[in-house]
């Protein structure tokens, strides 16, 4: 067996140190030789591994026979061949906890290992596993560039924080994405029809994550755009919808109906943000509705009866304003309060 080089074979002896139940003894150590024997006096183990002529290491000498029996406390694992061993179950699950590691290594290799030897290779591999996340945040750029290039009339923007670049640094801020080809199928065919939402990103890199989507003839969910943005806030939500607005050429939003659940930014208020009115970009003309379970949700806690939740239901149901009108009528009747409750919400949405 061949090896790049010293340290190399080093790791590989020690995984097998791990995989075998052995407990190997390093008597000679250089930068061009490694002999191993094993730590049981008389046991006839020896693994020689030297440098090649023309570069790499090769073992040389093997012997793997061993006569001796399981090495429970095995002091050549250490904490860095201990992570080299977790080091994928941790990049899945960053969350496993070190009374795991210890019970693993006990179960599969009946190694006894300290607490403290196990929770310093899982700290090796997640601060590892933080310089990938680096790594593939830096890469943003260059993969905003492929969408452009591959889906030619794609919106996607990555947007830097500015009180870093202040400092001379680069950190990402949020980032949008709108397909070439879903924005044509939304003015080709789709219903004038918008939901918004959005929700939080788990995993080592926080943040949240905003989607806008339509409806198809099938009454399925239609993707139209979403972004990863720092925090839920109306400063994002503006962000997110002017660019939506620019993608899907809604103009002024004349005959689109948008739907959102109880956000921070509600559509009913989108046409009073001043950012949005001094750019001249607002949905002035667009229909806005909320869901009723939302609704319901909230109101409920006060007015939780069968009666009263039926009703709330005919309520919203009505399409004429004398349906509604009766329908109220008939909950006030049984609950003037649950009535008075209900029209703090807008009739029209």
């Amino acid at each position: 067996m061949s090896f790049k080089d010293i340290p190399e074979a080093r790791k590989c002896m020690k995984l097998y140190s791990l995989a075998n139940k052995k407990r190997l003894k390093l008597e000679k150590n250089d930068l061009e030789r490694l002999r191993y024997t094993c730590d049981i006096v008389g046991c006839p183990f020896v693994c020689l591994i030297a440098k090649e002529k023309f570069g790499g290491v090769k073992i040389k000498t093997l012997s793997s026979e061993h006569d001796c029996g399981t090495a429970f406390d095995n002091k050549t694992v250490d904490f860095s061949t201990i992570a080299q061993y977790f080091n994928k179950k941790l990049q899945d699950n960053p969350k496993y906890k070190v009374r795991e590691m210890m019970l693993d290594l006990k179960r599969n290799f009946e190694l006894n290992v300290s607490h403290g030897k196990c929770k310093r290779a899982k700290r090796m591999v997640l601060e590892s596993l933080d310089g990938s996340f680096s790594d593939e945040y830096n890469k943003l750029e260059a993969y905003a560039n492929e969408l452009r290039e591959s889906n030619p009339g794609s919106d996607v923007v990555v947007t830097l924080s500015k009180s870093a670049l202040e400092e001379g640094r680069r950190r990402f801020l949020r980032m949008y994405v709108c397909f070439h080809a879903l924005k044509m199928g939304f003015n080709l065919g789709l219903r004038p029809f918008i939901g918004l939402d959005g929700t939080f990103l788990k995993g080592k890199a926080k943040g949240q994550l905003l989607v806008a989507v339509g409806q198809d003839s099938h009454n399925h969910f239609y993707p139209l755009a979403w972004a990863v943005v720092d925090k839920e806030n109306k400063n994002t939500w503006n962000w997110f919808l002017q660019l939506l607005q620019s993608s899907l050429d809604l103009k002024e939003g004349e005959g689109i109906t948008c739907m959102s659940d109880m956000q921070k930014v509600k559509f009913s208020e989108i046409s009073n943000l001043d950012c949005l009115m001094q750019s001249k970009q607002s949905f002035l003309r667009h229909t806005t509705g909320t869901v009723l379970r939302h609704i319901e949700s909230n109101w409920c806690k006060q007015f939780n009866t069968r009666e009263n939740k039926k009703l709330l239901w005919w309520c919203a149901w009505c399409t004429y304003a004398e349906d509604f009108k009766d329908q109220l009528g008939k909950l006030g009747d049984l609950n003037k309060d649950a009535a008075e409750a209900l029209l703090r919400y807008p009739p029209q949405s």
